[in-house]
């Protein structure tokens, strides 16, 4: 899981493994879970065990060919359905995972975390030799989440290093730190969505704009993932970084 991924920002998800804990207020409605349940595949929380993919290596050789047939680099969201660096995770299975990405230098591999405390001693211990495919990342979709975990990311080496703030649940300010090399911004979808309203979307927009930071506007709070703003001015925004 899973080949040509319906999320907008990806060509691919890649899963190890699925289940985690909610950590952040944006986890409160985390479509992992929602689908965990309503497959009865992993249970969320603490101390719960993750469930391993059994197939993932064949969903990882399947888009190795798929990116030679094409002849271009695809982009591979790695474990939509739990987090890289969680501590709940078996350690053999994240070294597994990482030692099969280090032999596919044909995809880009984005590795996103709420737990970027984790990261270093987590990461394979030469990173990140061998790694120049793989995009670092934050979720961060409020300003404490943001202040918190920015100044960790930077602290290490990545071609990439990335924010997705999504779900965006209130206005975020970039400040004058260290640049981004690319910015997802999303709104909640769902029965229970948080809309922190249009302005705090735009402000956000304006800021990537004028700092010159490749933005992908991603879906606006609405019932239906995928909704469009229905502006023309955040629907354009469909860039990737230069990697």
């Amino acid at each position: 899981m899973a080949l040509d991924t319906h999320i907008a920002w990806c060509d691919d998800s890649l899963n190890a493994w699925w289940g985690c804990t909610e950590v952040d207020p944006a986890c409160d409605n985390c479509y992992a879970k929602t689908l965990s349940e309503r497959f009865d595949k992993a249970k969320w929380g603490q101390g719960e065990p993750r469930m391993f993919v059994k197939s993932w290596r064949n969903t990882l050789q399947a888009i190795q060919r798929k990116a030679r047939a094409e002849g271009r680099r695809r982009r591979v969201f790695v474990e939509s359905m739990g987090d890289l660096f969680d501590n709940q995770v078996p350690d053999e299975w994240r070294r597994d995972l990482f030692e099969a990405i280090r032999q596919v230098p044909e995809c880009d591999f984005l590795l996103l975390t709420k737990r970027i405390g984790n990261a270093r001693a987590m990461l394979p211990s030469d990173w990140p030799v061998g790694f120049e495919h793989c995009w670092l990342g934050i979720s961060a979709g409020t300003q404490q989440a943001l202040d918190r975990d920015a100044p960790k990311l930077f602290e290490i080496p990545a071609s990439v290093r990335w924010m997705s703030a999504e779900p965006l649940l209130e206005p975020l300010w970039l400040g004058a730190g260290p640049a981004w090399d690319w910015i997802v911004i999303g709104g909640e979808s769902g029965r229970h969505r948080r809309n922190p309203g249009l302005p705090a979307f735009m402000a956000l927009a304006s800021r990537c704009e004028a700092l010159r930071i490749p933005l992908f506007v991603k879906q606006a709070p609405a019932a239906r993932p995928g909704t469009p703003f229905g502006i023309e001015v955040l629907d354009r925004w469909k860039e990737w970084p230069n990697a």
